[in-house]
Order: C-alpha cells, then sequence, then structure tokens
C-alpha cells in the first residue's frame, strides 16, 4: 500500500513501481545473464539497451546495468535529452555515451540504439493521460518495433516490464486504467515474437 495515497498500486506516487524494482532487476540479471551465455566466451559481455531510459524504473534500470559486472555497455533511448541529462547524469547525451534519442512509436529511430545490442529492457510506457491512440502505439506498437529493431540487428533477448493489473477486468484509472490493456497486447506480442 502507498503510504502517500493508500491505495494498493499507485502510479501517481510511484511506490509500487519502486518496490517491484528489485524483482524487475532480477529478472533484468536473468536477461543479462542468458545474453552472456548466447553470446559464447566469459569474456564477450553484453551490450544492454534500455528503452525508457529517463523514467524513473527505466533510470534504475540504466543505473543498475551499469553497475553490473556482467555487462559490457549500457545504451538509453531517450526521448530528451534534457531529462536524460538531469536523470542519467550523461554529459553529451549523445551516441558517444550511448545515450540515442528516438520514439519506440517509429521503428527508423530504433536502429541505430540497436546497433550492437544483445539484451534490451524494454521500461517504456504511456503516460496516464495519454489518449487511447498514443497509450496503444506506445504500449503495444512500441514494444512490437522494439522487438523487431532487436531481432533485426541480431540481439537475441527482450525484457518487458510490464504492469501487475493487466489481467483485470475493469482496472480503475488510478491503478492504470486501460493502459493496462495494452499492457497485456504488449506481453502477449512479446510472447509470440
Amino acid at each position: 500500500q502507498c503510504p502517500r495515497c493508500r491505495r494498493r498500486l499507485c502510479y501517481a506516487c510511484g511506490f509500487a513501481m519502486l518496490r517491484a524494482t528489485r524483482g524487475i532487476i532480477l529478472l533484468a540479471g536473468a536477461a543479462t545473464a542468458a545474453a552472456v551465455e548466447a553470446r559464447g566466451p566469459a569474456d564477450a559481455k553484453p551490450v544492454v539497451l534500455i528503452t525508457g531510459g529517463t523514467g524513473r524504473l527505466g533510470s534504475l534500470l540504466y543505473n543498475q546495468s551499469r553497475a553490473d559486472d556482467r555487462v559490457g555497455s549500457v545504451k538509453a533511448l531517450v526521448t530528451n535529452t534534457t531529462a536524460a541529462r538531469e536523470t542519467l547524469g550523461c554529459d553529451a547525451c549523445d551516441a558517444s555515451e550511448g545515450i540515442y534519442l528516438g520514439d519506440v512509436t517509429n521503428i527508423s529511430t530504433l536502429e541505430p540504439a540497436m546497433v550492437g545490442v544483445d539484451a534490451v529492457l524494454i521500461a517504456v510506457g504511456a503516460s496516464p493521460d495519454a489518449t487511447p491512440e498514443v497509450a496503444k502505439a506506445v504500449e503495444v506498437g512500441g514494444v512490437q518495433n522494439t522487438a523487431t529493431a532487436l531481432y533485426r540487428a541480431g540481439g537475441t533477448q527482450a525484457v518487458l516490464c510490464s504492469s501487475m493489473g493487466t489481467t483485470s477486468p475493469d482496472p480503475d484509472p488510478a491503478e492504470g486504467g486501460s493502459i493496462l490493456f495494452w499492457k497485456l497486447n504488449a506481453e502477449a506480442s512479446l510472447l509470440a515474437a
């Protein structure tokens, strides 16, 4: 329960997201280990891309992945370099630092970031204020585009950081609302990829 608003799952506060982060980081660590195995030799450390790198979860995954000695290098896909500078601590906030400006709804913007990537941690999400069209484009189309770009570039592992409550028939708007339906569709799409 969120200590601020007393809801079970609160997107406004992010409490549930932070509480769940440890489990997601463990899952991301498992994907990293699988990418290491797929690469072969122990000295071949995987390259990991975090989409949604300036978000609450994305920035945590970015920092955790950078601290993980099993990871060769870490890239982040962001929509705003100013936010990247503030959240991720980059200076140039460009490809020279592994920061790529892109939009998951436009696959051509993902391709430069995917070069050499072994695993992608998908932490993008639509804003609770997004229209249904935008939510679907980000949550479903964006995940499909990310997986497609990863596989085209030769990557092998994708981890989708979804949400609890995706199977709820009528989720409360404060708990994700209709965005959870699109997240469920993204889960199914990625499983079928």
